[in-house]
């Protein structure tokens, strides 16, 4: 009996976990260094936190951006800095709108705009989804080489027309373009 007595108290020594080892000599000047390192952090911290409240950051006043005004139905007044920066930046100006070739009896007729988003400059300036842009400034607009040409006469144009149909109906657009 005695011996299974003490290969039962084996066994348990054998599968129980090690002791931990003893602390190094040196633990406690590890530990006096860690708490100085902390204490500096600490403090650190709170001179941080008293300069960040001291002065809040000036205000700077910006003008509002140059925004189109419309004038009454179909007919805006356009700051010139507003269609600069719009005309500026095409891939950002594609990326706003989806264009899609219009046909009528497999003829192009012109371009679909759709993904108009509320907001957005091309919403700001009266198009809608939907709206079939056909001519800019008289020239049509129902290829890339003639859409170019009227890209090319708008950049420097005082006046802006744009026919389009909306809901199978014809409609203008007037732009009067201001500095």
């Amino acid at each position: 009996m005695r011996q299974l007595v003490l290969c039962l108290a084996l066994s348990a020594c054998a599968s129980a976990p090690p002791l931990p080892p003893e602390p190094p000599s040196d633990c406690g000047t590890e530990r006096a260094e860690l708490e100085r390192k902390l204490q500096r952090a600490e403090q650190r911290i709170a001179e941080l936190e008293a300069d960040k409240n001291d002065d809040p950051p000036p205000v700077i006043a910006v003008a509002p951006a140059a925004v189109p005004e419309r004038v009454r139905e179909g007919s805006y007044r356009v700051p010139r800095a507003f269609l600069d920066d719009l005309l500026s930046d095409q891939s950002r100006l594609m990326r706003s709108v989806r264009v899609v070739p219009a046909q009528k009896d497999g003829v192009i007729t012109g371009v679909r705009l759709f993904g108009i988003r509320p907001e957005s400059p091309l919403s700001t300036l009266g198009f809608s989804n939907g709206d079939e842009l056909r001519k800019i400034n008289g020239q049509e607009v129902s290829s890339p080489d003639e859409a170019l040409k009227a890209y090319t006469q708008v950049r420097g144009a005082s006046v802006i027309d744009v026919e389009l149909v909306r809901n199978s109906e014809p409609i203008t657009l007037h732009y009067q373009i201001v500095d």
